[in-house]
């Protein structure tokens, strides 16, 4: 747990709050690969790495469809989900029940001005599906038809 000092930064008002794991001892041979020379991002050689990469997840994801990889923070990954399924207008709902569904609440809301409803809970709770039910049914009599965007 975090304790906010008079040396924790803030970031728009607010104590920065890191959302990485660690500290993690890297063990020698990571930090050896780590100090070779890097690969071109855009050349044949990280092009058939990547794609070896691909092909050894599919069976620790459990699937044969795609996959995505994302050279950026959890943060980056969450906001290229939103702009890339959600369109101005859309609403969506999330459960959050800490700081990755709070994260991803300010997110949805600085892409597309006040989009989310949500269901707020203390940390470690979880949502059943009579929770979820009723988070859909109060956000579905705030719309104008009834329906959620992109419904049948």
């Amino acid at each position: 747990m975090s304790t906010q000092t008079e040396d924790t930064p803030l970031v728009n008002g607010k104590p920065y709050r890191l959302r990485l794991p660690g500290p993690t001892t890297v063990p020698l041979r990571i930090r050896e690969v780590s100090a070779q020379a890097i690969l071109n991002h855009r050349g044949p050689e990280f092009a058939s790495q990547l794609g070896e990469v691909v092909e050894m997840l599919r069976p620790v994801i459990g699937t044969a469809n795609d996959i995505l990889m994302f050279a950026s923070s959890g943060t980056g990954v969450m906001e290229a989900s939103l702009a890339n399924v959600l369109a101005p207008g859309d609403k969506i709902l999330v459960l959050s029940n800490g700081q990755w569904g709070e994260r991803f609440i300010s997110i949805a809301n600085a892409l597309f001005s006040m989009c989310c409803d949500f269901l707020l809970s203390s940390q470690w709770y979880s949502f059943t599906v009579g929770t979820q039910s009723e988070g859909l049914r109060i956000q579905r009599s705030n719309l104008p038809n009834g329906r959620l965007p992109r419904e049948k």
